[in-house]
């Protein structure tokens, strides 16, 4: 049997079975770094800030997930988020919601397949996005 510290080997004890697993899992922590945790789900995110009127601006072309919407200004009208990974007229919203100054929508990490774009309803329309890579 190896040292119980780093084997994979299971030990026979005289109360029971005492299994020792090199290996780390998500969530474990990682005393070896100070930065890596193996965290699964960490919330750190990409904030974009758009000023974005009724132009349809790309956020990125890459598929992502996200997080929430804050509304900056003081927005009227409809913020769209759009599943696609360049801007093109008559895109269909894959969400819609209306946020208003100093607001938030809470997404959950809603997943984008194809990339990201957002529409504004309004000429004044100032929103930041929170996002990030899949």
């Amino acid at each position: 049997m190896g040292d119980p510290k780093t084997s994979d080997e299971v030990q026979w004890g005289s109360k029971g079975v005492s299994v020792h697993q090199a290996t780390r899992h998500g969530g474990e922590r990682n005393t070896d770094s100070e930065t890596n945790s193996y965290d699964v789900v960490r919330q750190e995110c990409n904030v974009t800030r758009l000023d974005i009127g009724t132009t349809e601006t790309l956020v990125t072309g890459a598929p992502c997930h996200v997080l929430g919407i804050i509304g900056n200004d003081a927005n009227s009208g409809y913020t769209d988020l759009i599943d696609a990974a360049a801007t093109a007229s008559g895109n269909t919203p894959k969400v819609r919601t209306n946020v208003a100054d100093g607001g938030y929508v809470d997404l959950k990490g809603a997943r984008f397949e194809l990339g990201l774009s957002v529409d504004g309803e309004a000429a004044a329309h100032d929103v930041s996005i929170l996002w990030r890579p899949i």
